[in-house]
């Protein structure tokens, strides 16, 4: 099954990750694309093939800003029109051909985006904005990686609190899964975005959380905000995941992570996944992989299956999310409610084994 394509904003790439000579080579569904600065550091996106040769933009460089393509040396700019043919003589015109497609672009949360599809681009929400950036006492994780699974799959996945306690089993998780396997889970859909939150329900109220756990927040069409508040530690721990659809049924994933670090430093890290056992970030790395195992066999079956998934009380989060997106690509207005819900995430808790 191939990943359908949906109008949105798509996450390109890390701000850090583009430098003012540098072309990126970035896909979003079937579209290939080249990412370059012009001479103002302003990010333009073109389609990622030269008029003249069919050669990739994205393997050239830019010059002046200027993206040069690396098989005949032609220049265009930000707009993708040609502005200099070398091997053109001296009193030949430039070529009247059509510029190269130019998508809309944004950034936004520490990322490029771009605008794929059709209509008028909706905004970005503050949502995703991470102040925690750049304060003393935060540490920041950047990864990057690609499954091979659909980008809905991906995204299911991460708002899916339900598969916590049989997928993530080693003792680093037994305290959240704990916690959740009975929650209060509140889903409240407006036009920017689906918010789910669950916690410990309130003995006073049936329907009021008296100690929220976790906050998931879903824009569509593919990024993905989770919270995790820690009242003990002073300070909360965010994480923001863009899922980028490729042409196949695999999928990119662009992701923040901000928590709280023992002292009073701040650092930025750009993660492995195949860190060692005593890497500060080994636990993450191990989290993911969980992640993988399932969404590459989930992927596997995707591809060999067309039946439909059987839908219980328990995935309300995973088909509001979808709803979400399918109307906002639609140009259609999600309607506005709000569900709650007692959710219980398992009938038996794993048998973690215990820290002293």
């Amino acid at each position: 099954m191939v990943n359908s394509e949906l109008s949105g904003w798509y996450a390109l790439c890390a701000v850090d990750d583009l430098v003012a000579t540098r072309v990126l080579a970035r896909e979003v569904f079937a579209h290939r694309l080249a990412v370059f600065q012009d001479e103002l550091g302003h990010v333009a996106v073109l389609d990622d093939r030269c008029p003249h040769g069919g050669l990739p933009l994205a393997l050239g460089r830019v010059d002046n800003g200027l993206l040069v393509c690396a098989g005949h040396g032609w220049r265009f700019d930000a707009q993708g029109r040609c502005r200099v043919v070398p091997s053109s003589c001296s009193a030949e015109p430039l070529p009247a051909c059509t510029p190269v497609r130019r998508y809309p672009v944004a950034t936004h949360a520490g990322y490029h985006w771009v605008w794929i599809g059709k209509g008028t681009p909706f905004s970005l929400p503050l949502t995703f904005e991470l102040p925690e950036l750049g304060r003393a006492g935060i540490r920041v994780l950047q990864l990057r990686y690609r499954v091979r699974c659909e980008y809905q799959d991906a995204i299911d996945n991460l708002v899916d609190i339900t598969h916590l306690p049989f997928v993530h089993v080693f003792p680093h998780m037994r305290d959240i899964d704990r916690r959740l396997l009975i929650s209060l889970v509140e889903i409240e859909t407006d036009l920017d975005q689906v918010v789910l939150r669950a916690g410990t329900p309130s003995q006073g109220s049936a329907d009021a959380i008296a100690e929220r756990r976790i906050e998931i927040t879903f824009a569509a069409p593919t990024t993905v905000r989770l919270d995790f508040p820690r009242p003990a530690a002073g300070a909360a721990s965010a994480m923001v995941a863009c899922f980028v659809p490729q042409a196949d049924d695999t999928t990119i994933v662009e992701s923040t992570i901000v928590f709280p670090a023992a002292d009073d430093s701040t650092a930025f890290t750009v993660a492995r996944l195949d860190a060692s056992a005593d890497d500060p970030f080994s636990t993450l790395g191990r989290i993911l992989d969980e992640d993988l195992v399932i969404l590459v066999a989930q992927g596997r079956e995707r591809r060999l299956s067309t039946a439909p998934d059987l839908v219980v009380a328990g995935d309300a989060m995973v088909a509001a999310c979808r709803q979400h997106a399918k109307a906002r690509s639609a140009g259609r207005i999600p309607a506005a409610r709000t569900k709650r819900f007692l959710c219980r995430c398992g009938t038996e808790v794993p048998n973690w084994p215990v820290a002293e």
